[in-house]
């Protein structure tokens, strides 16, 4: 929402307005693509709620808190004006890492 005032403000109320409503219809539409596509996951998870979920595997706290720290830090480190092979490098690690993780 916040971006959307300051487009309104730096470029223009129209613009603005019509970010918003593409938005929303993006948002619609991925959202019923992704109903299509998973539809078939959704029915086995629906048929077997009684009897419990097909094959989920449990994460530890520590796992997932690490999991979105890397995440957060890749973010962070593609951010930063470093030189790029380091920047590179410490992502490939951090990539590394989530993909152990997982």
């Amino acid at each position: 929402m916040t971006a959307i005032f300051l487009t309104g403000n730096a470029v223009g109320w129209d613009f603005a307005f019509g970010r918003l409503v593409a938005s929303i219809v993006i948002a619609i539409i991925v959202g019923l693509l992704m109903g299509v596509i998973f539809r078939e996951h959704d029915e086995k998870n629906t048929a077997g709620f009684a009897t419990g979920m097909e094959s989920e595997k449990s994460y530890s706290n520590l796992t997932v808190a690490s999991f979105l720290i890397l995440q957060f830090g890749i973010l962070i480190v593609l951010g930063l004006h470093i030189d790029p092979r380091l920047k590179w490098g410490i992502t490939g690690v951090f990539l590394l890492v989530l993909l152990y993780l997982v």
